[in-house]
């Protein structure tokens, strides 16, 4: 999924959904997506594709990103290299979104990158490469809730209408 802010505001596109990234091609990606296409960001990056991969390659004994990130951080290399692998797809397409919205700030939810700098280094190398905009990575940053960042954005949406304007959210 994404999330757009503009002048500090959330934007909630109908449905409320700011936005979904899992179908964005991912450059030199030729992995099949259920969507039919190939190269997508869900069919290459996603947890389930990469614990799946993790699994083929024997890496964990079942299909858990969790695992992964687990694996690498206790020195597992084929972890390591997987999730580096990961990480660049993740770049890769973080280049294509810097291009067309050009923002000051990404801020990336990838798990391993939350857990380990190293691989936000990746996420931000692939995105300078293939990116035409962006020359400067420190713009694509992990968020300051690192690991909790699903449910504090959850509630950072909820209590959006609080923020920017108390007196009125309070009066309903």
């Amino acid at each position: 999924d994404a999330a757009l802010g503009i002048t500090g505001v959330v934007h909630q596109g109908p449905g409320s959904g700011a936005g979904d990234v899992a179908h964005l091609p991912v450059p030199d990606s030729t992995v099949v997506c259920p969507c039919g296409r190939s190269g997508c960001l869900e069919a290459t990056a996603s947890n389930t594709a990469m614990a799946r991969t993790a699994v083929r390659r024997g890496i964990v004994p079942w299909a858990d990103a969790f695992l992964v990130v687990d694996a690498a951080a206790a020195g597992d290399r084929r972890a390591d290299r997987l999730l580096r692998e990961r990480a660049r797809a993740v770049g890769r397409a973080t280049a294509l979104l810097l291009d067309v919205l050009n923002p000051d700030l990404v801020v990336v939810t990838e798990h391993a990158s939350l857990t380990n700098p190293e691989y936000l280094e990746e996420i931000r190398g692939a995105a300078v490469d293939h990116s035409h905009v962006c020359r400067d990575p420190e713009r694509i940053v992990s968020p300051h809730a690192g690991t909790a960042v699903l449910p504090v954005a959850a509630g950072a949406v909820v209590l959006n209408p609080l923020f920017r304007s108390p007196l009125a959210a309070s009066v309903r």
